[in-house]
């Protein structure tokens, strides 16, 4: 069947009024989707002994494609080190996210990635707090 459907199609490639008046139109090939824009306003609360609520704004509308889902990312800096690389910490499907068990006296700062199926967002303001 989809053998036949693909032939009908190439016949009548040349003809969109022939495919219209079978109830097809034109094939239309997919527009690509677009990478996320940057999250935006990233706000870090403690929230007791090892806990952080994190929130942030959705990407701006129209500048990028729709968000699948965010990945928070942490870094950490013992006291007189440098900062650790960023490593994922969690992921979300909304703008906010509450961590626990979370390193205490150190000093950690997190940002967020937006992803969809183009691939990732350009990573949101960091946010440094110590718990």
């Amino acid at each position: 069947m989809k053998q036949q459907l693909k032939r009908s199609e190439v016949d009548t490639k040349d003809n969109p009024l022939q495919l219209k008046m079978i109830g097809w139109t034109e094939e239309r090939y997919g527009t690509k989707v677009r990478k996320p824009s940057q999250p935006r306003a990233l706000e870090a609360t403690p929230r007791g002994p090892g806990v952080v609520e994190l929130e942030w704004k959705a990407p701006a509308p129209g500048k990028g494609g729709s968000v699948r889902s965010y990945v928070v990312l942490r870094r950490q800096q013992l006291q007189g080190q440098k900062f650790t690389d960023w490593s994922q910490e969690g992921m979300a499907l909304t703008t906010e996210i509450t961590l626990t068990n979370q390193p205490r006296y150190i000093q950690l700062e997190y940002r967020i990635i937006a992803i969809n199926s183009s691939g990732n967002s350009i990573p949101s303001n960091a946010v440094a707090v110590v718990l």
